[in-house]
């Protein structure tokens, strides 16, 4: 028996209980509440969701159905369940946000019962924990966009498959159960498809080594089946964003290169560290991960472990899609992938700390668990706070705006500041709304020119581009406008100018 079991079989003698039945109850329950604390922070809409928010409420049912608008994309089943969602309780942020907080709480049970299919029993907990403190998987439960969907789809895939793989008998019900869950899978998250390339591949290898000889039909049914709506999927719904120059143009460094230069070496190098570092791995904590990681791979390489082998595969046809142009590796795009990073790692601390000692065991999950505790520290004394604080800078606006008063909305508030004031009378003969034009200012000049007729004028800013807002402050007081307000809310800033009687000769930066 190793040192950390014998431990931990005189923790049970002690307690009575098994240590893990007690501290996984709360582990998973203040995973839970923390999550819901979040969405009951009910920040304002950001200025993807609120684009993608608009195209929900501003459409049909059926509408939905054809490429949206605002640059935006989406799995169909995902917006036909937020659609739902508002119908029945409206269009607040709390409905918006509804499904990805559902789905996060689904992919904490289905994570759970995953760990305890792919480690043994005394890891589970350091994974776990490991999930339910991940930072961005707990933004991303309150974020009214399908991320936290992506990884319920990809957890719960790989529960059934890992069901799969017990080493018991396997029945039709349980190959069918999987078949549907994939096909429901490609139509409510994009980038399930990596996953089930990963499942299906080893699935199929196994049926040739007469793995499943009595139920080869049944998989090369399902396997058919997943193949035909996924081509259903791609001509009535993804073949327009995979042609989106304004996405191509967005995510273009999430590309990895196919060439074997230094350049491209580098390239490799610095996506997977930002991917780590993304789940919650970075200030050097990538390469004891990395190392773990592939301490798992390597033995699963040798010992031919199906369940390993098949989570890689995941990576492996992300990582191809990658090069291929047809999906960016890039974080939160990449977001279903950390919990494989933490099963793998985990799987590494297990199989490295085998029949060592209490000690090194320790070390090695205190080292690992290290990030998720210092995520945690961070999501409980320094709380999310939602980037792009809109609302409540509308609302003081809303207040205290004089009648004849012009607002100038810049570009990245005008999602946000469109679904705020959509059952409100905005009054838009006094709202101008700015054109995004990063590579030639002179058109923000021109915008800013403009509002020099009006004796008031309101700029509000969002989207984080501090760049383009000192730009255009700058060129506000190079024309003697008088900033008599300015206010500030988490990545949002709100200024009130008098612009007095100049002439009309001006030098443009």
């Amino acid at each position: 028996m190793s040192g950390h079991s014998h431990v931990l079989r005189k923790c049970e003698a002690v307690t009575g209980l098994p240590w893990v039945s007690i501290v996984l109850p709360v582990i998973l329950l203040s995973d839970i509440f923390l999550r819901l604390i979040y969405y009951l922070h009910n920040g304002s809409l950001q200025l993807d969701e609120a684009a993608l928010a608009r195209n929900i409420l501003d459409r049909g049912t059926m509408a939905l159905l054809g490429p949206l608008d605002y640059n935006q994309g989406a799995p169909v089943l995902f917006l036909l369940l937020v659609h739902a969602a508002t119908t029945l309780f409206g269009s607040s942020e709390f409905a918006l946000r509804l499904v990805p907080l559902l789905a996060s709480f689904i992919s904490l049970i289905l994570f759970y019962l995953t760990a305890k299919l792919f480690i043994d029993e005394q890891y589970v907990p350091i994974a776990v924990i490991m999930f339910g403190f991940s930072y961005n998987l707990v933004y991303y439960s309150n974020e009214a966009k399908q991320y936290s969907t992506d990884v319920a789809v990809a957890v719960t895939l790989t529960y059934l498959s890992l069901r799969l793989l017990r080493p018991v008998e396997v029945h039709k019900t349980d190959v069918l159960l999987l078949g549907l869950a994939g096909v429901v899978a490609i139509f409510l998250s994009h980038p399930a498809v990596f996953v089930l390339v990963g499942i299906g591949t080893t699935l199929t290898i196994l049926a040739a080594r007469n793995r499943f000889i009595f139920l080869r039909n049944a998989l090369g049914l399902v396997i058919v089946v997943w193949g035909a709506c996924f081509v259903v999927n791609y001509l009535f719904f993804l073949r327009s964003l995979s042609s989106n120059e304004f996405l191509l143009n967005w995510w273009k460094h999430g590309f990895l290169p196919i060439s074997m230069s230094t350049t491209a070496i580098k390239s490799w190098f610095d996506i997977g560290m930002s991917f780590l570092s993304y789940c919650d791995y970075g200030d050097g904590w990538q390469v004891f991960v990395l190392a773990l990681t592939s301490v798992a791979v390597g033995v699963a390489i040798t010992n031919k472990s199906a369940a390993t082998l098949m989570i890689t595969a995941y990576f492996v046809s992300a990582l191809f899609a990658s090069v291929m142009g047809k999906y960016p590796f890039s974080d939160r795009l990449s977001l279903y992938l950390i919990p494989f990073v933490i099963l793998l790692a985990v799987k590494g601390l297990q199989i490295s700390s085998y029949k060592k000692t209490v000690s090194v065991y320790a070390i090695l999950a205190l080292c690992l668990l290290v990030p998720s505790l210092r995520s945690l520290y961070h999501l409980v004394s320094q709380p999310i706070v939602n980037a792009e604080e809109v609302r409540l800078l509308l609302a003081y606006l809303h207040s205290y705006r004089r009648p004849n008063d012009h607002v100038y909305i810049y570009w990245g508030a005008e999602h946000a500041v469109k679904y705020y004031l959509r059952e409100k009378d905005s009054q838009d003969e006094f709202v101008h709304y700015g054109v995004r034009s990063r590579d030639d200012r002179s058109k923000y000049i021109a915008a800013i020119d403009s509002m020099k007729q009006y004796p008031r004028v309101w700029f509000l800013f969002s989207a984080k581009n501090r760049d383009e807002e000192h730009f255009f402050l700058s060129f506000l007081s190079h024309i003697d406008g008088e900033l008599l307000e300015q206010h500030h809310k988490p990545g949002a800033s709100l200024y009130l100018y008098r612009f007095p009687h100049v002439g009309s000769e001006r030098t443009l930066y």
